[in-house]
């Protein structure tokens, strides 16, 4: 499996979704704990930048469009050639274009952000999962370990009793 730095961009700004963030080594759970509450902030304002620009970018074609009507109802107004009506609406059209353009890319780097974001929780999520199993053992082997100590002392204290 091939995993690739995927590089998003926002007005000029760069974030890196780096797929080897979800990978664990079970050699270094401690380490991997340690950088999860920094790997969940970063990947959750990736996200939240995301989401922002999407949600910008909708009010904007809002926006647009409530001016678009506007120039149309006052264009109805005022005597005007039909050059002068078509070369509004290509300039409208390319501007709306554009803007729809924007908002689609916005979009698709939201989910790609989303999906990073989600991907980093379900590793916090396996890493306590994970944690919690070698706890689980530890406390076992503990109590193995301790279980044999003791019937250990008993077979000696038995035999120095017996001599």
């Amino acid at each position: 499996m091939k995993t690739e730095l995927c590089i998003l961009f926002n007005n000029g700004e760069q974030f890196e979704l780096n797929p080897k963030d979800n990978v664990i080594n079970m050699e270094s759970l401690s380490d991997h704990l340690s950088e999860q509450p920094g790997l969940i902030a970063y990947y959750g304002n990736i996200k939240a930048v995301f989401q922002e620009k999407v949600s910008a970018l909708k009010n904007t074609i809002e926006i647009f469009m409530a001016s678009e009507r506007t120039k149309l109802r006052e264009a109805s107004k005022e005597k005007r050639t039909y050059k002068e009506e078509l070369n509004d609406q290509i300039i409208a059209t390319e501007d709306y274009i554009n803007l729809i353009r924007d908002l689609h890319s916005a979009e698709n780097n939201y989910e790609k952000a989303s999906v990073a974001f989600q991907a980093i929780r379900d590793k916090g999520m396996a890493l306590n999962s994970l944690c919690s199993v070698y706890k689980a053992e530890m406390f076992v082997n503990d109590k193995v370990f301790e279980e044999n100590f003791r019937n250990k002392r008993r077979e000696s204290y038995i035999k120095s009793k017996e001599k």
